[in-house]
């Protein structure tokens, strides 16, 4: 069952690395800004890898010395148990071993602070935060824990999640200028956007004690909102699941200010994993946060509600294994309904909005994507500049069925085929 999930993960994050260059339409040209170095914290931080090996992030400078800032959380997935964790701690998403001394494409840190501006014109200071913990940026625990694998030998794990993203914040205070800034742009992708809706009204916090010009802290969440939903034969496996995660990486524990919403543990207080759901925990947020999401999310049609025309999800192309029946395509229609429904609590607070597709994707077709017209760079471009209302901050596809390859106008699409 693990290498399955491992692939998964895997694919997972290679796809949302692209789906930030995807956001706003960039392409990669063989010249361009200089590449981003590797900054690695002191291990006296306590920010650690999987495998103990030192956590870094990347850092873009400004090039016109401006204040706004944008974060960037990199997704991949999960590690659901401690052997699956180990041998994730022996690839780039539980390491840093082949990052160190590297430097990086710098596209991979894009500004999200000023999308009315033609693309070469965006300038921002960028945090770039590789995911190397397996939870969303969210576990501590002081002492490694001791795996046995396989093969017999035990593999040493450091949960340190929370702390890799604390500690890269107290250096950019220290050491970048974060101290100055007037935004910040709460970011990620996949995991990290579920990170970014986990973690943004504690980052607008610090915000407010530490940087003394700060005007505003918002989110931008893209394909993070996973439904407690149960799967086709009933049983809610993704919860199973990140309530063990929660409780393996101690998640939910305040004594280390756990990152879980205080008032969402303490109304949740016997069932503390639910606030590592991104439609519990959106219920006790502040920030405005712009969501970027398929009510028919590809992830979470394959994960969550897993019927077996969907199992195995990876890059686009993605060859299913056969045609959805009529029972499957009834599933998976009421998923995108479930999706709408628990979406709406979000939805209802005022300083939000969203650009919600019926695309069946995880992030790759974002770009290539409009509904009724309208782009998510304009839809985005509008909410960010304040150019909208309550209600026409939302920019959500009616439809009640998936889209199909190519559709909605578009020669280019990345959606899943459907039935």
């Amino acid at each position: 069952m693990f290498p399955m999930a491992r692939t998964l993960a895997i694919a997972s994050c290679i796809l949302l690395v692209s789906a930030q260059d995807l956001f706003l339409g960039k392409t990669r040209a063989a010249t361009g800004p200089s590449p981003v170095p590797f900054i690695v914290l002191d291990a006296k931080t306590g920010a650690r890898a999987l495998d103990g090996s030192s956590y870094g992030f990347y850092h873009r400078p400004s090039k016109s010395a401006s204040t706004k800032w944008t974060i960037f959380m990199e997704g991949g997935g999960w590690c659901y148990n401690e052997e699956e964790c180990a041998y994730r701690s022996m690839t780039h998403l539980g390491s840093s071993k082949n990052r160190v001394n590297r430097t990086e494409d710098p596209t991979k840190c894009t500004c999200f602070n000023d999308p009315t501006l033609p693309i070469t014109e965006q300038d921002c200071q960028c945090l770039f935060l590789p995911y190397m913990d397996g939870a969303s940026f969210s576990g501590y625990r002081e002492a490694p824990v001791v795996v046995k694998i396989l093969n017999g030998s035990d593999v040493k794990l450091w949960f340190r999640g929370l702390r890799n993203l604390d500690a890269t914040l107290e250096y950019a205070f220290e050491h970048l200028g974060l101290t100055e800034a007037t935004e910040m742009v709460v970011s990620g992708a996949s995991a990290g956007g579920l990170a970014t809706y986990l973690h943004v009204d504690r980052i607008s916090e610090l915000m407010r004690v530490k940087a003394p010009k700060i005007q505003r802290t918002i989110a931008l969440p893209i394909v993070g909102y996973f439904l407690d939903h149960p799967d086709v034969d009933g049983f809610r496996r993704y919860s199973a699941q990140m309530e063990y995660v929660v409780g393996m990486q101690n998640v939910s524990d305040r004594s280390h200010g756990g990152p879980l919403n205080t008032a969402c543990v303490e109304q949740y207080e016997r069932e503390p994993h639910r606030c590592s759901m991104a439609p519990i925990v959106e219920e006790f947020n502040t920030a405005p946060t712009f969501a970027v999401n398929s009510k028919f999310d590809a992830w979470q049609v394959s994960n969550i509600l897993s019927p077996p025309c969907y199992k195995g999800f990876q890059d686009p192309p993605w060859e299913r294994p056969f045609e959805c029946d009529a029972e499957a395509q009834t599933a998976i229609e009421q998923y995108g309904k479930s999706f709408i429904k628990e979406f709406q609590p979000f939805k209802n607070k005022p300083q939000n909005g969203g650009f919600i597709t019926s695309c069946i994707e995880h992030g790759s077709a974002l770009m290539h994507i409009n509904v009724n017209g309208t782009t998510l760079r304009d839809a985005y471009s509008a909410w960010y500049s304040g150019q909208t209302t309550s209600e026409t901050s939302w920019t959500i596809d009616p439809s009640s069925k998936p889209m199909r390859v190519g559709s909605n106008g578009d020669p280019q699409s990345l959606c899943l085929s459907f039935p």
